[in-house]
Order: C-alpha cells, then structure tokens, then sequence
C-alpha cells in the first residue's frame, strides 16, 4: 500500500512554470533518489509533499494512518520526516534539549508516567499499578530507557564533544546545525523521510556511516542528492525531474546513467524513423492534393494530422569549464617544517612535516573537527599556525574556494561580482563568461543574498575560475552544485595545469581528481597513495574500532577516557555482574508480587497503616527495579561493544 500519492500536481512561481501533471507514489519500502539540475522544482516537490507549500494544480494524497512532520518543526511526531536545507532553531534552544524533545511520543509517555506517579502518591489502588505497569512496557518498547544513550552515540557519531550538549544550538556553525537537524530526524521512527540534500556538512567517514545507516532502515525514503556514490550505494529507483516532468529509471546511479544514454539512442533512431516518414508523407501529399490520388492524399493527410509527433528530449545544457592559471608556480610550493595548528589550548595537528609540489592533485581526508579547514586556511594566510615554519614557493597565486562563500558581496548583483574582477571588459564579455556557470538574462541582476545555495556556490566558482590561479584550494566544493555542474567540474580540474589541494565528501569527485592523500589522524598528518575505499577500511581501521569503545565510556560518564584494550577477565567480570543484576530484578520482581498479592485480601484493606507502608513498599521496589534494568541495558550495550571488539 502506498504512503504518499502524487496525483496530477503542477506548480509555478509567476510565470515560471517549474513542472506539471507530475505523477508519482511511494510506499513504505520505496528507496529512490531524486534528481535534477538546480532550479528544475526538486526542493519545491519535497515541500508540496510536506504540505509546506500548496500546488498549483493537483493533490497529494497521504495514507489515513500518516501524519506529516510539518515544517521543520521538533515539537511534533509522525510517519513521515522531512530533512529541509532550510530551518531555523528558537534562539534560546539547547542542542540537547532539541534532540531530547526530537520525540514527543515519548515525552508524552513519561508525562503519563508521572502524572500516575502522582496518583499514586495520593490514592494506591490495583488499577492505577496496572496503569503504570502497561504504560512502563510501552515507554520500554519505544526506546524511552535508552533514549538518552541513543542520542549520545549519535552526538558521537557526528562530531560533538560532551562539553557542548548544553550550548546554545545557534552557537554552532551553519554545518554543525545541519547535522543537528540530521539527527533530530535520524531519532524518530519514521515510516518514510524526504531527504534534501543530507549529505552537506557531513565527513567522508560519517557520510560512509550514513550510508550504513540508510541500508539498514525498516522504512522507506526519497533522496535529494548530488553524491553519485551514495546514490549507487542506497537507492533501487531514480526519479529524473527533468524540463518539467519527471522520468523513471530502475536501479541506482550507475544504471541510470545506462538507461538514459539507450534511451536517448532509441528515441533518437524512432525520431529519425518517423521524421523520414513525414517527410515521404507530405511530399506524397504535395504532389497528388490536386491530381488524380487526391482521396489518398487526403487520406494520408488526416492520417498525419492524427500522428502522435516524437519529440526529443531537450538535453540539459552542459557548463564547458575551462580553468587555467595565468602564470606558472615554481615546482615547489609550500613546504611545512614541524607545523602545528590549531587553537590556544587545543592542538588539531602537530608535527607536520609536508612538501606540496607544482600539479599535484591532493586530497585532505579527516573527521570534522580535524583541523582540515583549519590547516586550508593557514595555508591561504587567513590564520596563523601555533609553531613551526611555512615555507612558500615562487610566484604562486592561490584561488581559494571558502564553502561559506563568506567572500561574497551580498549586496552585488551576480553581474558586478564578476565585473569588478575586469572593470575595463564589456558587458557582452562578462555575460559571456557568466553564462558558462548558468546565468542569463534576468538572473544576473540577481542580489547575491538572494541566490539560492547552489547558484552562491556556482558564482564563488565563477570568480575563482577567473582569477586563474595557479594553486586552488577547495573546501567542499561540490556543496549545493548539481550532478551535472560537479561533473563539469571534474573535467575541469583534471585538465587543469596548476596544483589542486581539496577537501571533499564525494567519493567520485574525490577519485576523478586527486592522485595522494593527507590523512589526518590522533592529530598527525600521513600521506597515502591508493583509493578511498583503502583509506576507509585500512588507515581508518583502528579509529572505527575506537570508536564503540569511546561511546560506550561516554555513555557510562560524559567524559572521554583512555581506551582500553579489553580483556577475557574484564569481559567476563562484566558478565557476571549483568547475571547478578537480573537475579537481583527476579528477586525484587518476586518481592513485589507477595505484596500485589496482599491487595487481593478483603481483610488487608481494615488497617490502612498496612496499606499505606505496602504500597510505599511497592513503589521502593519499582524504583529499584527501574534503576537495576536501566543499569543492565547500559552493561549489556558495553558488553556487547567489548565482545565484538575482542572478536574482530
């Protein structure tokens, strides 16, 4: 049974019309990717499915069972999430508080706890311990006693420290924000999440997890993305929105890129095949309208008027970037001797001791948090190292791609934010250059803090590009661009005759372009030569088993300790104190229940001290027996952890 239904739907902003008739349904085991050039209405879908915007035409039908996750907001439960790129957090929220009320359903159950808590407190009797017995078990089903560990690893898992869980959510960086708002969805139990974009501002480590993370999903989702490589890797169906309808391909990615490009042959030899039968047709028709085969020339015409015409596809026109660099580097250009970076009291990286050379093509690969972006910008003298020398090469000129764009004038328009780069060139030439980026006509006398994500990403890079660089430096350059623009890009870059040192999340980027790698790791910097997939299951490989290990000493204390190597003894220790705590439950469980059983005694009810000091009794034990369980599932987990960890 379908979830969500798309019937007819169209939807225009003015006279743009972004699409129309769109038609589409979605059931609870649907994973699919949606895709398309920036601007073409994916986002503006996402929206018309959450009910955040109304379509022009058409409806959209959500299963009786459903409710919505309405506009972004964490006070409100349902079946279906919606991951937006455009939220906003109350101004006073605390990043644990948002995560906790993340899941009204259960704080909505331990309201209920509590309110019968003080019911009891006034007037025990057998219903009101029934009551709080069934509402305990489903508090328990839905994850209420775990919940806070739940939100801790993820917490972990994203990159924030203990020390920040009760800071001001607005206090974090935009990235930091976003990868919040990930969680709050990741911790509901949705039926269906509409995705956009959720890959930005995340490492390629936790982009790794995230994949992980959607394979094993029980319910279904719908993916706004550019990453190629999470799109072969999560979804079973492509949905192309493409010149205002939308297009079907089965599979992932890489077989969409199949079927598109035989689907194009086969259209075309049909188009040739019938365009010669026209063709035939009408001379057929010219000639014998007003001669002796007219009744066939009529019949023939009637028939062509009747013909359903093939069209072909209009192509998405593709950027031809070409980037140069006005003037050669020395071979050498920076050299760091005994580098460290980082903050006062916090060290990101020592030690550094690196060469980067003329038209090399590297890649930084860290955790968020590493010092990556810090270490680019001390390298663009935005920032000064803590200790050690920076040698710079000869006659270098860095492009340097900021992915804030905090660079960016936002009162100009996107034609003065080139013009200003060439004052002295004509309007047809910067229209010219501007163009190769997707901008024309009106889109020019745009305000630049009026463009959206991608177009700010696509005229940062346009300026870039124009300065001819000979170094370029790129955090994240492919956030916010569309397939077919990243695409360009990496054409670009490969033929590119300067040095390129980058950051990036994209797999396919990344290995389109780079040749070595820096890895920063336990705050030192190595380089390596070989591909993703090695970096991840070689040089990360003892960090990835660290990391268990460091969440469950972080659930037990909200502090970070020294990983410890596990042993037999301690394994077995832990063991044996998670059978003593389930005796101890079975003896408290056998306690209670002599004393549920006095209730059922007319007689015990004529001495109400009795009955006072036994339901006290009662409400002690279940205390207890909370707490022992709540004990038990935090061993259990780390038990758990240990033991996967001395199998591996």
């Amino acid at each position: 049974m379908s979830i969500i239904n798309i019937n007819q739907v169209s939807h225009d902003f003015g006279n743009k019309e972004l699409f129309e008739n769109i038609n589409l349904s979605f059931d609870k085991n649907c994973r699919a990717g949606l895709i398309g050039r920036n601007g073409c209405g994916k986002s503006t879908l996402f929206k018309i499915i959450a009910g955040i915007i109304t379509p022009t035409k058409g409806e959209v039908h959500i299963a009786k069972d459903k409710k919505y996750f309405l506009n972004n907001s964490n006070k409100k439960t349902s079946s279906i999430g919606y991951f937006s790129q455009d939220f906003k957090f109350a101004d006073d929220e605390i990043l644990w508080d948002s995560l906790y009320n993340a899941r009204q359903d259960l704080i909505d159950k331990k309201n209920e706890l509590s309110l019968i808590g003080k019911k009891l407190e006034i007037n025990h009797n057998a219903k009101l311990l029934s009551d709080l017995d069934k509402i305990q078990l489903e508090y328990e089903l839905i994850g209420g006693f775990t919940y806070e560990n739940e939100i801790k690893s993820l917490l972990y898992t994203f990159g924030f420290k203990t020390e920040e869980y009760h800071n001001r959510v607005n206090d974090f960086s935009g990235g930091q924000q976003t990868r919040i708002r990930l969680i709050q969805i990741l911790l509901n139990k949705y039926d269906f999440i509409l995705f956009d974009e959720p890959t930005n501002h995340l490492d390629i480590k936790t982009v790794d997890w995230f994949i992980k993370y959607l394979k094993n999903m029980t319910g279904g989702y719908l993916i706004i993305s550019h990453d190629r490589y999470l799109l072969d890797q999560t979804v079973e169906i492509i949905y192309e929105l493409s010149h205002k309808t939308i297009h079907t391909f089965s599979g992932n990615y890489s077989a969409y890129l199949l079927q598109s490009e035989e689907r194009e042959k086969v259209l075309q030899r049909q188009y040739n095949q019938q365009q010669k039968l026209i063709e035939k047709t009408e001379d057929f028709i010219r000639k014998n309208m007003a001669g002796q085969k007219v009744n066939q020339a009529k019949s023939r015409l009637k028939m062509l008027n009747r013909m359903e015409k093939i069209e072909l596809n209009q192509k998405d026109k593709t950027f031809n970037l070409n980037i140069s660099s006005e003037k050669r580097s020395g071979n050498d250009i920076f050299r760091l001797k005994n580098l460290s970076i980082g903050y006062p009291n916090n060290t990101l990286i020592q030690n550094i001791n690196l060469n980067l050379h003329y038209q090399e093509k590297i890649c930084l690969v860290g955790t968020n948090g590493s010092g990556k972006t810090t270490l680019l910008k001390i390298l663009n003298n935005e920032l000064n190292p803590l200790s050690g020398d920076i040698w710079t090469g000869y006659n270098l000129s860095i492009g340097y791609f900021d992915q804030n764009h905090i660079d960016l004038d936002i009162s100009l328009t996107v034609l003065e934010t080139i013009w200003e780069l060439v004052p002295g060139e004509t309007f047809g030439y910067v229209m010219t250059f501007l163009a190769k980026f997707g901008f024309t006509d009106s889109m020019v006398e745009q305000k630049v803090q009026n463009l959206s994500g991608g177009e700010k990403s696509r005229l940062y890079l346009a300026r870039l590009i124009h300065e001819k660089p000979n170094l370029l430096i790129l955090d994240e350059p492919t956030n916010h661009l569309d397939i077919t623009m990243i695409e360009s890009l990496e054409t670009a870059l490969k033929n590119y005759d300067g040095t390129i040192l980058l950051v990036s999340h994209d797999r396919y980027f990344i290995q389109a372009i780079t040749n070595q790698y820096w890895i920063i790791k336990d705050k030192n910097i190595k380089t390596f030569n070989g591909n993703i997939d090695e970096i991840l299951s070689d040089i990360f490989e003892e960090e990835n088993q660290q990391i268990n290990t460091k969440n469950t000493n972080e659930l037990k204390n909200n502090n970070s300790t020294k990983k410890k190597k596990p042993n037999q003894y301690i394994i077995n220790k832990m063991l044996e104190e998670i059978e003593n705590i389930e005796n101890k439950i079975e003896e408290y469980e056998i306690q209670m229940n002599i004393l549920h059983e006095k209730f059922h005694n007319q007689d015990f009810y004529n001495n109400q001290n009795d009955v006072i000091e036994t339901n006290k009794a009662i409400e002690t034990l279940k205390i207890d027996i909370e707490d022992l369980y709540t004990k038990k599932d935090s061993l259990e987990t780390e038990y758990l952890l240990l033991t996967l960890e001395e199998n591996q």
